[in-house]
């Protein structure tokens, strides 16, 4: 999403639904059949045995003293890759992703499905716009897919439609998924009237680049912070060969210093 010149611009990928064992990958449009997701097992507790107070002799006791037993390893373990034990599922993962990305989702998803004998997700890259424009026809047809990836800006319009299930508290429990993992700008993109309808998973900062040498000599003293100022700004420093700027009368933008 392309944010005003007072911020970093962004362009946020948002996934929307759950696949299996703690994965997120994107949302389910309406009556999907999203295979179960399992927990992560717990960690083990993290307290250590008391020690006991070198300064004072330990009481008699009356029982034999049991030797405190190691501390376990605190560190999660990871969720098996066969933790889905259900029956086998072939799921459809639609996607924008038809240029350079392609081969890297195509290369996840292979590696998903190895990891996960009993899920099949397959891959359905399209152009973003026909994405957006066809997916409540889809739906209304029983033919949209179980999986997608939107740019954020597909979620104000799709969400009030009825296209995305919502993904609840619980469903996101059951995967580890919590919204303090997430920046807070960031992690509301996936969220329409304080539902949770999709989890993002890529940001992209856009950064803007300026001469300042040029600018100070075009009379721009200060460095633009929004829209406005940014466009006066261009103006000024843009000239064509004659010395006039866009704007005004005759300035030939083909012929620019």
């Amino acid at each position: 999403m392309r944010s005003g010149w007072n911020r970093l611009a962004r362009r946020t990928h948002i996934a929307v639904a759950a696949i299996a064992s703690g994965v997120l990958i994107s949302a389910c449009s309406a009556a999907p059949t999203a295979a179960p997701a399992t927990a992560p097992p717990a960690a083990a507790p993290t307290t250590p045995p008391v020690a006991a107070n070198p300064t004072q002799p330990p009481p008699a006791a009356t029982q034999p003293t049991a030797a405190a037993a190691p501390a376990k390893p605190t560190q999660a373990q990871p969720t098996s890759a066969s933790a889905y034990t259900g029956p086998s599922v072939e799921l459809t993962f639609t996607n924008f992703y038809t240029g350079p990305d392609l081969a890297i989702i195509e290369s996840m998803l292979k590696q998903f499905n190895t990891d996960h004998p009993n899920i099949v997700v397959k891959n359905n890259a399209i152009a973003g716009d026909t994405q957006i424009s066809e997916l409540p026809q889809l739906v209304a047809a029983g033919k949209a897919s179980d999986v997608e990836a939107h740019h954020d800006f597909g979620f104000p319009q799709l969400a009030p439609r009825g296209v995305f299930v919502e993904l609840t508290p619980d469903l996101l429990s059951t995967m580890g998924i919590t919204s303090d993992q997430y920046f807070p700008n960031i992690w509301d993109l996936g969220t329409v009237s304080n539902k949770v309808y999709g989890v993002p998973f890529g940001a992209t900062a856009a950064v803007t680049y300026y001469n300042k040498t040029l600018m100070q000599k075009m009379g721009v003293s200060a460095v633009p912070t929004n829209r406005d100022e940014l466009l006066t700004a261009g103006k000024s420093c843009t000239t064509d060969a004659a010395g006039k700027h866009p704007g005004d009368a005759g300035f030939d933008a083909n012929n620019l210093l």
